[in-house]
């Protein structure tokens, strides 16, 4: 056999994920709140709540930011020169937040134990239904708020003042069509978006999303805005799926198809109960509803 030397490498063919037809599939599927952002910023939010960071010490490269700002951003300029939320949107008492679920959960490169997020579109489904169980509708489209208190989140594991806002913007994800009013479910990429660096010590290898204490603050800030949060009400302890053993003479298409089956049964599972949590924060509503006399 004679060594030849390799005098040009072609290039490899691999599909682009990103290519113009999968751009325009991604495009028309992006939730509503998404509709006046444009696609990298999406995908930078996505990948980064994906992997929510495995670099520790000083060495550490700095957070980077969205290339473009989420719809619920932070307002340039002077705010006093923004147009305020029509009055129709408003109501003179301020709504609760209705705390079913706890509403917190943590990533990591190393995670056991970690929680199963819903998703915008799986909680929109989720509360048009239990609304349309009530009588109510909740429509899809809803006008841009401006001057809206938004709360400030860390995702570092840093406390965060429960009162510490900023003026800013958002979409709602949908009208309440009876009561002309503005619904907003806070998810975890919501309190990703709100995030503020506390200091500029070294990035941890995990990320903390207090989804429940985002809503509150936001709910208790802004009159006339109902706001819904992911309950996160199981996690997944990933140990016992580790843990599972190959039998013997079981194929390798037999072993992983068992340890998949049981990832997904723990996630339908955990997603069975936060979308419970979620019926019933809805359920609450429409009782404070009638307490009120609306």
């Amino acid at each position: 056999m004679t060594i030849k030397p390799v005098l040009h490498v072609s290039p490899p063919k691999y599909p682009d994920k990103y290519g113009k037809e999968m751009r325009d599939v991604l495009t028309g599927a992006r939730p509503w709140r998404w509709q006046y952002t444009p696609l990298i910023g999406v995908l930078s939010a996505t990948i980064a709540l994906g992997l929510s960071g495995c670099v520790t010490g000083q060495d550490a490269p700095d957070r980077v930011p969205l290339q473009s700002p989420p719809i619920h951003g932070e307002m340039p300029g002077d705010p006093s020169d923004q147009l305020p939320i029509e009055d129709s949107a408003l109501l003179a008492t301020l709504i609760p937040l209705f705390e079913y679920g706890e509403g917190t959960g943590s990533i990591g490169c190393m995670a056991i134990v970690a929680p199963v997020f819903m998703s915008e579109e799986e909680a929109f489904a989720i509360l048009r239904a239990a609304f349309d169980e009530a009588g109510l509708t909740l429509g899809y489209e809803a006008d841009k708020l401006l001057s809206v208190n938004l709360p400030l989140t860390n995702i570092d594991g840093e406390p965060v003042d429960s009162d510490a806002t900023v003026r800013g913007y958002l979409v709602p994800d949908g009208m309440l069509a009876a009561h002309d009013l503005p619904v907003v479910f806070v998810s975890a990429g919501d309190v990703f978006d709100w995030h503020k660096p506390i200091d500029i010590g070294p990035i941890l290898s995990f990320s903390s999303y207090n989804v429940r204490q985002a809503a509150k603050t936001l709910a208790d800030n802004n009159p006339g805005l109902l706001v819904f949060y992911d309950p996160i009400a199981t996690e997944i302890d990933y140990s016992e799926i580790w843990d599972i053993e190959q039998l013997d003479g079981e194929s390798n298409e037999a072993y992983f198809a068992r340890v998949d089956a049981l990832r997904d049964e723990k996630m339908q599972a955990a997603q069975a109960e936060s979308e419970r949590y979620l019926r019933m924060q809805v359920e609450a509503f429409i009782a404070w509803l009638g307490d009120e006399g609306f």
